[in-house]
């Protein structure tokens, strides 16, 4: 259908302004002007809903332009869906959604496995958690590495603390196979979703 072509091609036009937006705020002060000064008036709006999400701020980290091109990308995925399925169904939707959901997921899931290897390089190097970004990174992935030491120890039994190394290494071994999984899981589902008849 053209209104998906359409939309779709104004999704992909406004995702690149938005990435476009943030490589250039890294050099702030070399980039000025009018074209600048239309690309944040085009944009800001958008980035502002996710700016103001408390929860997308760990310390010093800013995860909101992270979150905010994410969600184009996902709406861009179920867009895509709906414009080459041709039609719009309950089926078609939920496949959609689906895969748009599964994106994010495995974008954050591939985002965390990147953050355990950073560190686990860090611990190898005698650099441990001490320098600030390191600090930061562990605070990131605190949450996450918590609950798989949490489940290490009602599965495995508590006979001996885990070090932090294993910690990191057994939550890379998770994130792998949830990975995996739903790289196997997610297309058979998206694909059932897709004959559903309504």
């Amino acid at each position: 259908m053209l209104i998906w072509r359409v939309l779709n091609a104004i999704l992909v036009v406004y995702l690149l302004l938005v990435m476009l937006r943030l490589i250039l705020s890294w050099f702030q002060r070399s980039a000025t002007g009018r074209p600048l000064a239309l690309l944040v008036q085009v944009t800001e709006p958008y980035l502002a809903l996710f700016r103001g999400l408390r929860f997308l701020r760990i310390g010093p980290l800013d995860l909101s332009p992270l979150a905010a091109i994410l969600v184009l990308a996902m709406s861009l995925d179920v867009v895509g869906t709906l414009r080459d399925s041709g039609r719009l169904s309950l089926g078609v939707f939920l496949a959609a959604l689906t895969q748009a959901v599964w994106f994010g997921v495995s974008f954050v899931l591939v985002a965390v496995l990147l953050l355990v290897v950073l560190l686990v390089a860090s611990l190898a190097f005698g650099r441990g958690p001490g320098a600030t970004l390191m600090r930061t990174l562990a605070a990131v992935l605190q949450p996450i590495t918590a609950w798989v030491k949490g489940w290490a120890g009602g599965v495995f039994g508590r006979r001996r603390p885990l070090s932090e190394t294993q910690v990191l290494l057994l939550t890379a071994v998770v994130v792998i196979v949830v990975l995996a999984a739903g790289g196997l899981l997610v297309p058979l589902l998206r694909t059932a979703l897709l004959q559903l008849p309504v």
